[in-house]
């Protein structure tokens, strides 16, 4: 699945991802091994869900706002990793197999407007509610 513009984004969108994941990936080890499509996408992706809950104003593109989403949704990628990392350590040190534990369940009525229990934790940092 190709995000591009014509396909329901704006080149601004397309430019502001590319700048924060090349920002992000520089910055951060654990992203600098995703592959740049790869986290493009899933920030496009998670910028359309969110998106479509903003009421649309052609006069004003939410620039400003959609650049916080990606920022949030990154960290939130930075940090998944940084948890699998020691979820998988933590198996190994205690002896234990790994698959010997069961990922944690999330509710969804629990996260807020617009998240996925993918990327946002409880009282999440992305959505049309962030700030």
């Amino acid at each position: 699945m190709g995000l591009k513009a014509g396909g329901g984004l704006q080149r601004w969108e397309i430019a502001v991802t590319k700048k924060l994941v090349g920002e992000f990936r520089r910055r951060s080890r654990s992203l600098a091994r995703e592959e740049f499509d790869d986290l493009m996408q899933e920030c496009l992706a998670h910028w359309i869900v969110v998106r479509r809950k903003l009421p649309p104003d052609p006069d004003a593109p939410p620039v400003a706002y959609m650049a916080q989403v990606i920022r949030n949704k990154l960290t939130d990628l930075i940090r998944e990793q940084a948890a699998d990392k020691r979820a998988s350590h933590h198996r190994v040190s205690s002896g234990r197999s790994s698959g010997a534990m069961a990922p944690a369940k999330v509710n969804p009525a629990t996260l807020p407007s617009g998240c996925s229990a993918r990327s946002c934790e409880p009282g999440g940092t992305c959505g049309p509610m962030a700030g």
